[in-house]
């Protein structure tokens, strides 16, 4: 068995058991009250690397997130080995195109 702990925010963790091969399968959500971010931001899902001065990520924008080197996991994709889980966070941007 291995074991995956999901940093939901700075003082809570939750720990999940899995075996080598299994998907990842349903993940939390995390905690964090994304407000304290001072923008609007959204969820995008959890990365196995380690922020280096939070326990989460946040971007300034879509684009800087897409030029990141931050691997999201999917909840297919297969778990190889135990692994600690930060949320990561972009801002939301929505576009109303009236006619």
């Amino acid at each position: 068995a291995v074991i995956l702990i999901y940093h939901l925010d700075d003082d809570n963790v939750f720990t999940d058991i899995k075996y080598t091969g299994d998907e990842y399968g349903n993940m939390p959500n995390p905690l964090y009250d994304t407000k304290q971010f001072g923008s609007k931001f959204v969820f995008k899902g959890w990365t196995k690397q380690e922020p280096n001065d939070a326990n989460y990520y946040t971007f300034t924008s879509f684009d800087e997130f897409a030029k990141s080197d931050i691997k999201i996991i999917t909840s297919s994709m297969v778990v190889s080995s135990s692994s600690e889980l930060w949320p990561v966070y972009v801002p939301y941007n929505i576009n109303i195109n009236s006619f």
